[in-house]
């Protein structure tokens, strides 16, 4: 599958191991330093990563992972897919506008129902119309 992998980290520590311990350990296997790595588990969730194969952003993953660290791999999902909330733009006013594909949605919807109440009337009321 082709596609945009978002590595998020989370800022969830596995169970039974120390905050700093893993600090450390994240800040040893990356090229992040201490501080780098405090801000980041303030920040958290938080994408750190992005990939075009999911089997690149999982290796960091499981990097954190074995830090003590949780990090999670999401799929970027194009802009036309999303309806909703999640179908929301800011235009150049501020003003926030749907995406195109809402609206085609609801029109082929709308004319869909429209045509099936024709249809209905003329087999109700044959002649008629």
């Amino acid at each position: 599958m082709s596609g945009e992998y978002s590595v998020v980290f989370t800022g969830n520590i596995l169970e039974g191991l120390d905050k700093n311990l893993v600090i450390n350990n994240i800040a040893s296997k990356t090229k992040l330093s201490i501080e780098q790595v405090i801000r980041l588990f303030e920040t958290a969730p938080k994408a750190i990563k992005k990939f075009d194969s999911n089997e690149d952003a999982n290796r960091l993953v499981s990097v954190f992972k074995s830090c003590g660290a949780e990090c999670t791999v999401d799929i970027a999902v194009p802009d036309w897919q999303l309806v909703g909330d999640e179908a929301e733009e800011e235009d150049k006013s501020g003003r926030k506008s749907r995406k195109p594909l809402l609206w085609i949605t609801l029109l082929i919807l709308t004319g869909a129902a429209a045509y099936s109440v024709y249809l209905y009337l003329v087999k109700q009321h044959p002649g008629t119309l």
